[in-house]
């Protein structure tokens, strides 16, 4: 999302502007846990890019046992799907932890056999 010549990146989310993209990188990681939108991107990629890396981040704190985590990862999944629900259903969502479980799972099984 382009904003104006003099902040040209601004944040999905919150609204948060930048005029520098590096700013904008920082800002999704840290605030938000996401990989940044940027306009060369779509926003349906971007959201299914968000949805791969907080089903990610909620596996392996399940995985981990760590409930904090686990919680936090789950309530930024609900305002993604919140915030975008016309680009994907609630199904999808369990689906891709699904997906994400089974990816991790194999790897470690990999992981203890190598």
């Amino acid at each position: 999302m382009r904003s104006s010549k003099h902040n040209p990146y601004q944040c999905p989310e919150c609204g948060y502007k930048s005029t520098r993209k590096w700013n904008m990188k920082v800002h999704l990681e840290k605030v938000h846990g996401l990989a940044p939108f940027f306009p060369e991107r779509s926003v349906k990629d971007w959201v299914f890019a968000q949805l791969r890396i907080l089903a990610r981040q909620y596996v392996e704190a399940e995985l981990a046992g760590d409930k904090h985590k686990r919680d936090q990862s789950w309530k930024r999944l609900i305002a993604l799907y919140g915030y975008h629900r016309g680009l994907f259903c609630i199904d999808t969502m369990f689906d891709v932890i699904a997906e994400e479980r089974r990816d991790l799972e194999r790897r470690s099984k990999q992981k203890k056999e190598a």
